[in-house]
């Protein structure tokens, strides 16, 4: 064999390891890509979901909210007029 066919062959052989090294790598990125293809939908469901919490909670908070303002006016009025009978009585014990 000439000195040419055995560089050739070393080349040969050279490029068939670099072409496997290529291919693996390859391999593994598109395995990453998958993975991270997955992660991405099941973050994207689970962000839809805790919106929906969220807003589940907004509501339930606006109802509660909602219901101590109308405690707050009725206790406003309770005391506003107790306060108006107090002062009535003490102005008509006075007279």
């Amino acid at each position: 064999m000439t000195r040419t066919a055995a560089r050739a062959r070393e080349s040969v052989h050279e490029l068939k390891k670099i072409e496997g090294g290529l291919a693996n790598t390859l391999r593994k990125l598109r395995e990453e890509l998958e993975k991270l293809e997955r992660e991405k939908a099941s973050l994207f469901e689970e962000i839809e979901d805790l919106k929906a919490r969220g807003k589940e909670r907004v509501g339930k908070l606006r109802e509660e909210v909602e219901t101590l303002r109308e405690e707050v006016k009725v206790f406003r009025q309770l005391v506003g007029t107790s306060a108006e009978d107090t002062f009535r009585e003490q102005n008509a014990s006075m007279q």
